[in-house]
């Protein structure tokens, strides 16, 4: 793996996609949620969420070299995950599991500034802000990650994640748990 990003274990990533891109995806998911009947993720209450959205798929797709460019070897794409957070949303801390080795949190849209907040390899907190299209690239399974309740009213977010082609988690890539359950037209 690059040395860099894993003697952090996360790398914070401006514009990783352009920001009008992310306001629009974010537009059209947070309708998709409330016109679908999406459910509220069982991990975070009062958070609806897509698995495998499409738009978010191919973005999965389409930074797959980048992502394997930063990590230093090739990864594969295991899952998408979106949320809709809401006001009083929170994110317990947590590790991910395996199809989760290497994620990336992309801030689409939202009606306030919230933090991402991890701990480092010291155990010390960190607080990640995001504007529309920042992402944050981190070691999923390594990492405890988590959100403190949101106060605002809404906030967009995708979830990329990707396993080390000949890593620990390798046999995760594709993760077959999460078929498309929503698509858009």
């Amino acid at each position: 793996m690059n040395l860099s990003f894993i003697s952090n274990g996360y790398l914070f990533i401006p514009n990783f996609i352009d920001s009008d891109r992310a306001i629009k995806i974010g537009s059209q998911f947070m309708r998709l949620c409330k016109t679908s009947g999406a459910k509220s993720d069982p991990e975070v209450s009062n958070a609806p969420y897509i698995r495998n959205y499409i738009r978010a798929l191919e973005i999965l797709c389409e930074k797959t070299p980048v992502v394997s460019d930063i990590v230093g070897e090739y990864v594969l794409p295991a899952y998408t995950y979106g949320r809709m957070y809401q006001n009083g949303s929170a994110l317990r801390p947590h590790i991910d599991r395996p199809s989760c080795e290497i994620s990336l949190s992309i801030h689409l849209d939202g009606d306030r500034e919230w933090a991402l907040s991890m701990k480092d390899k010291k155990d010390n907190q960190k607080d990640f802000i995001m504007k529309p299209g920042d992402a944050l690239l981190y070691l999923g399974t390594e990492y405890v990650h988590w959100r403190e309740p949101y106060e605002g009213e809404y906030y967009a977010q995708i979830f990329l994640h990707y396993v080390r082609s000949r890593g620990e988690f390798a046999d995760h890539y594709f993760d077959k748990i999460h078929a498309i359950n929503i698509m858009e037209t």
